[in-house]
């Protein structure tokens, strides 16, 4: 399989609004080289590897050259309690109702597909006392260091 490369700096222009296709490629092709965008290719991966990038980096995957299909996982994260925003493009909207099952602007972003991972709530004293759990333990920084140095 092809690797990864990524127009490094990128995401800090913003969403650039054209959908992935061939002509996508060579409209940021285009964008790239106008801005003088250094493009980074990545040491080939292996089983086990993985990259994290922001959504609006500028990054392509060369060639498919074996029979394995290629495979990718998206990941988003947000404020537990986020609202629902105005959708600003046809991307945009196709993910409110793929993935917030069609959640109205201004609505909590919730849906089956997002699943809480850490509350605010959660995170008082009051919250764990009130839902009978222990207060979370936390180790001293000069614990800390101990582990780190091997020592504890």
């Amino acid at each position: 399989m092809g690797g990864l490369r990524y127009a490094t700096g990128s995401h800090r222009n913003g969403y650039l609004g054209a959908p992935i296709s061939e002509e996508s490629q060579a409209y940021y092709n285009t964008w790239i080289a106008e801005h003088g965008i250094e493009v980074v290719d990545m040491t080939p991966m292996r089983a086990g590897d993985a990259l994290f990038h922001y959504g609006w980096t500028l990054h392509a995957a060369k060639a498919n050259r074996s029979s394995t299909l290629r495979q990718a996982m998206t990941v988003s994260y947000f404020a537990d309690g986020m609202r629902v925003g105005q959708m600003t493009n046809e991307e945009k909207e196709h993910d409110r109702q793929v993935y917030l099952a069609g959640r109205p602007v201004g609505a909590v972003a919730d849906s089956e597909l997002n699943t809480l991972l850490w509350s605010s709530l959660e995170a008082t004293p009051a919250a764990h006392l009130s839902l009978g759990q222990p207060l979370p333990q936390r180790i001293p920084a000069r614990s800390v260091q101990a582990m780190d140095e091997g020592q504890a």
